[in-house]
């Protein structure tokens, strides 16, 4: 059996808080191998989720259980296709095609949302990145993360 109690909820803000990537993940699924993945997420605005995708996947699916976040999906060339706002009292889960590009701007401390989707996890081929994305850490990350926030659909990133 396996549970999420309020002890493990602070601990995972905290976490998330002191990460250098603000953020952090308490994996639920047993094995990198199992056919569903699954994992509670907690990130504070101040990460950056770079836009990615997962060719080995064909869905995962979102659903916030606390704060708020955006969801952007993005054309393959970095324009901006849809942004799904998930909030407390509105949209809170979302399911989609998991080989789109994607990124998600947090909005509030200790936002935490559960994401569920397919296995297997293979890190050689979990995520790829497109080319127009700053990576992670790099000068030009935290402009990038900023203008994620503002982006409006049809725009470039």
């Amino acid at each position: 059996m396996k549970t999420l109690d309020a002890e493990t909820i602070i601990e995972l803000c905290v976490a998330a808080h002191e990460s250098p990537r603000r953020r952090t993940a308490h994996v639920l699924h047993q094995h990198s191998d199992d056919p569903v993945q699954r994992m509670v997420m907690v990130a504070d605005p101040e990460t950056y989720v770079r836009p990615h995708r997962h060719p080995d996947k064909k869905w995962e699916m979102m659903i916030l259980l606390s704060g708020a976040m955006d969801l952007l999906f993005f054309a393959e060339d970095g324009t901006l296709n849809d942004r799904v706002p998930l909030r407390m009292d509105g949209t809170r889960l979302v399911e989609y095609d998991a080989y789109a590009f994607h990124a998600a701007v947090i909005l509030e401390h200790g936002t935490m949302v559960f994401e569920v989707k397919d296995g297997p996890y293979d890190p050689a081929t979990a995520k790829e990145f497109p080319i127009w994305a700053p990576n992670e850490g790099s000068d030009e990350a935290e402009d990038f993360n900023a203008r994620m926030r503002t982006l409006r659909t049809g725009a470039s990133a």
